[in-house]
This record gives structure tokens, C-alpha cells and sequence, in this order.
């Protein structure tokens, strides 16, 4: 069987179409292959983006409302301890560990500074104390009322230590103000 030229060009053609078609269906099935790799990479990056974005969200609620806890709290047990129920509870786990450390920090220097330094733990048991607290029992409501501030070791533990736990208290707000300024950490 022999073949007229425009048969021959007619399967040549149709030989030169299928192997196009082919070869259209690799490059496409490539092109999406790609595409679908390029569209997983770029999801992951922006579920990363956007966790990133939430703890960012979610650190700075927990920063105001460990704000909100300093200023309001006037005494020492008291402020410890709703800092240490926030800092443990789902929320105050998005608070950045600077400011953690800044917080256990100062709560370790008042604890140390009320073991060293509280009329409870010195005077109680010493003579000295004993001697004056006899000595205070015979004044006269009058003289205790007329005498000089901070003669009652009691009245200057409080005194020292309020100062502190205000320092204390300023420092932790601006390590908290200073937080907030940050930018994000990936």
C-alpha cells in the first residue's frame, strides 16, 4: 500500500497533533504539580503568619491585663498572689518571658527583703524585743500617740517595704509598656 503525499501529510499531521496534545498534558500536569506546591508552601507561611499574629494579639491582652493586676492590687500578698493565679492560668501563658522574669524577679527581692528585714522574723523572739514591747505596754496612750514616726519597727518595715513594692511595681509596668513596644518575634 502506498501512500499519496496529502495522505502521508495528513498522518504526519496527525502524528504532530497528538504528540502536542501529549505533550501539553505533561506540561500541564507539571505546571499544576508546581502550582499546588507553590499553594501549600504559601498556606503553611500564612498559617504561620497568622499564629504568629494571634500570640501576638493574645501576649499583648495578657500584658495589659497583668497591668491592670499591678495597679490595682495595693498589697503585697494580695498582688502576688492573683499575679501568680494569672500567670499560671491559659491567658497569662501568652505573657512574654521577659516580663516573667521581670515578675518573679521582683517578687524573689520583696520576699528576701520580708525574710530579712520583717519585725515578725527579727523581733519576736529576740530580748531586745521582749524589753520593748513591755516598755511599749506601760506607756501611755498618750505618749504612743505623740511619738516619733517609725519609733514602731512594725510602722518602718511597712514604710521600707511599701517603697519597694512601689519600685518594684513601676519596674514591672514599664518592663510591661516597654513589651508592648516590640515588635513581633517569629
Amino acid at each position: 500500500m502506498v501512500f499519496t503525499s496529502e495522505e502521508v501529510t495528513a498522518i504526519v499531521g496527525v502524528c504532530i497533533g497528538f504528540f502536542s496534545l501529549v505533550l501539553s498534558l505533561v506540561i500541564s500536569e507539571r505546571s499544576l504539580k508546581k502550582a499546588a506546591e507553590l499553594n501549600e508552601k504559601t498556606l503553611r507561611q500564612s498559617e504561620k503568619n497568622l499564629l504568629i499574629q494571634l500570640k501576638y494579639e493574645d501576649g499583648k491582652k495578657a500584658l495589659f491585663k497583668l497591668c491592670e493586676i499591678v495597679r490595682k492590687n495595693e498589697g503585697y500578698r494580695g498582688l502576688k498572689k492573683e499575679t501568680l493565679d494569672f500567670l499560671d492560668s491559659l491567658e497569662g501563658q501568652f505573657t512574654p518571658e521577659d516580663v516573667r522574669g521581670t515578675i518573679f524577679s521582683g517578687f524573689k527581692q520583696l520576699d528576701d527583703y520580708i525574710q530579712k528585714n520583717d519585725p515578725e522574723e527579727q523581733f519576736y523572739s529576740t530580748p531586745e524585743y521582749i524589753t520593748w514591747a513591755e516598755e511599749q505596754a506601760e506607756k501611755s496612750m498618750i505618749e504612743q500617740m505623740t511619738a516619733v514616726p517609725f519609733s514602731d519597727p512594725f510602722a518602718m518595715f511597712e514604710h521600707q517595704f511599701s517603697n519597694k513594692m512601689a519600685g518594684i511595681k513601676k519596674s514591672l509596668e514599664r518592663e510591661i509598656k516597654e513589651s508592648l513596644k516590640k515588635p513581633i518575634k517569629k
